[in-house]
């Protein structure tokens, strides 16, 4: 009873530090440094066709690595005072959870993008928030993809870790969080093949129960039942799972064609305006009820 207590009370003052101190919070996630430190070490030790040996070796190490220091702090932290533990954990929680801040970028994207003038705005700070190239999106494409990265966040920064963490502790969203990282830093050698395709298949794995998640709840914290069948297409089980379910969901609450089929124009207000208020009562219900439905998973555990 007392760990269930521990994880609900660190889960709720994480949330809550995360709603209100969003702005303050650390940018970088400590366990992302990993990826710079595997990238260094990877161009030092050659052949590179030991490559594959590389990748496994650096996820066993810091999987293993994670586990045991978020475990021992643990059990040194509680034997010091309980107090200590609850700040440990919520550390964690606070920066590795982001649904305020991502409904926090949706809105600065969605403001520039009522007139032509400030799409190329839009499109810098879209690249600046994710990374990828949106240089020739138009108004249409980048409403879509801002759409598409709401759903995503959501799904890997908030569904995900607080089901993992209810569900295993500390050591479970830290983990997580890990093979993430290494996700992303494999990603990057998509020439070879056997070890992109073992990449994706793993991220499939860790990511298919809380993007159903996430859809489900989205559309439970909107009532909309009729939808349910809507999320379960068997298209949506070929791609990327936290980003086709989650997308799925809030383009079907929102009622916004995410087809490509859709006319794209560069001519703003092609397609029906897309409420920021709505999306954003969506996001934050939904993550009571994850909190509510990993409460209940933990208890029931």
């Amino acid at each position: 009873m007392q760990s269930e207590i521990l994880y609900i009370s660190s889960l709720l003052i994480a949330y809550l530090v995360e709603l209100i101190f969003n702005h303050y919070l650390p940018i970088t996630h400590p366990i992302k440094f990993l990826q710079p430190l595997f990238l260094s070490v990877n161009r030092q030790l050659k052949p590179k066709r030991l490559l594959l040996l590389k990748v496994l070796l650096f996820s066993v190490i810091s999987v293993a690595s994670t586990y045991f220091v978020a475990f021992y702090l643990d059990f040194w932290l509680m034997k010091a005072h309980y107090s200590l533990v609850v700040l440990h954990h919520v550390f964690w929680l606070s920066i590795t959870l982001s649904n305020t801040s991502t409904i926090r970028k949706g809105k600065n994207l969605f403001k520039l993008l009522h007139t032509k003038e400030e799409l190329g705005k839009a499109r810098k700070l879209f690249a600046q928030y994710t990374g990828s190239d949106s240089s020739k999106m138009t108004v249409n494409e980048l409403r879509k993809a801002i759409l598409q990265y709401i759903a995503h966040r959501l799904c890997v920064d908030l569904v995900a870790p607080v089901l993992y963490y209810m569900l295993f502790g500390l050591p479970g969203l830290l983990i997580y969080k890990t093979l993430m990282v290494i996700y992303d830093t494999v990603n990057r050698f998509k020439h070879h093949s056997s070890i992109y395709t073992l990449n994706r298949f793993i991220h499939y794995l860790i990511q298919i129960v809380p993007a159903l998640c996430t859809s489900l709840l989205m559309i439970l914290s909107e009532g909309g039942f009729i939808h349910l069948l809507a999320i379960i297409n068997p298209e949506n089980f070929k791609f990327n799972p936290s980003k086709s379910f989650p997308c799925t969901a809030l383009s079907v609450l929102l009622k916004y064609d995410l087809s490509p089929q859709q006319s794209l124009t560069n001519l703003p207000g092609n397609l029906p305006s897309i409420s920021m208020r709505k999306t954003a009562l969506i996001v934050l219900r939904t993550a009571l009820l994850t909190i509510l439905l990993a409460a209940t998973l933990r208890y029931l555990a």
